[in-house]
């Protein structure tokens, strides 16, 4: 069997803070985002997310939310976008036929 543990948990345990998170979970985003609430808003390290525009589209509100104060760069590119801005960006590219892409959370 395999054990899983939150980001925030991992944390609370450990007391290791990483300062980068590659997240690459097949849809499953937002659930890791939620349990790395605590992690972003107190310590607001980078993140490395695949993200699959379509479902992005269909509910950006945990982005928006937990990554306050953050901004977005489609990996390979230097365009970045607030966080608010981040569904129109995902939009752009899913026009593109470009469905899951890597992006890069960074704070302000």
């Amino acid at each position: 069997s395999i054990s899983l543990v939150s980001l925030d948990d991992y944390v609370k345990t450990t007391q290791r803070i990483p300062s980068l998170v590659k997240v690459d979970v097949q849809d499953a985003e937002s659930l890791v985002i939620r349990g790395a609430s605590e992690l972003i808003k107190r310590h607001q390290p980078v993140f490395v997310i695949e993200v699959n525009n379509e479902l992005l589209l269909k509910n950006p509100i945990p982005f928006v939310e937990i990554f306050q104060g953050y901004e977005v760069y489609k990996v390979g590119t230097s365009k970045k976008v607030d966080i608010q801005d981040f569904a129109q960006l995902a939009q752009e590219y899913l026009k593109k036929k470009k469905k899951v892409l890597d992006y890069v959370f960074v704070k302000k």
